[in-house]
């Protein structure tokens, strides 16, 4: 794509033949450069192909069951420190649920959801730490939270 871009600026510099010409020359080259950086984008692949449904159905399984596991080892845990491992368990499972759908179907669409899902899912997490303190620790720890995931 680089050699494609360089060979259109190669020709529209040398289409320029007196200034004036050149200023216009200039951006009609460049819309031109635009236009064809676009279609090539747009023809080459997606980053990764989608899976198929069978594969996606085995996805969602796995995710299950590790999610099952993972709240069993939450079990013999005792207040914020199980409630903290239990949200993770929750997180870990809607952020693999969320980037296997995007993996599945492959828009641009379910791509952003996964990563407004892992968004979410840290910031949740951030919360739930911050329960282990009080008072103004847990103030502090509540506005860092806030803070770093803009949700002020």
């Amino acid at each position: 794509m680089t050699k494609l871009l360089i060979v259109l600026m190669a020709a529209a510099g040398a289409m320029a033949a007196t200034p004036v010409q050149s200023a216009a020359m200039t951006k009609e080259a460049l819309l031109v450069i635009l236009l064809a950086s676009a279609g090539a984008v747009a023809a080459t692949p997606a980053m990764s192909t989608t899976m198929s449904k069978a594969e996606y159905n085995t996805a969602l399984q796995r995710i299950d069951e590790t999610f099952k596991s993972d709240k069993e080892q939450c079990k013999p845990l005792k207040a914020n420190t199980k409630d903290i491992c239990v949200a993770e368990a929750n997180a870990r499972q809607r952020i693999t649920k969320a980037e296997a759908r995007a993996d599945y179907l492959g828009t641009v669409k379910t791509r952003t959801a996964a990563r407004i899902a892992r968004a979410d899912v840290d910031y949740r997490a951030a919360l739930e730490r911050c329960d282990a303190y009080s008072g103004d620790a847990k103030n502090r720890c509540v506005k860092d939270a806030k803070g770093r995931f803009g949700k002020s």
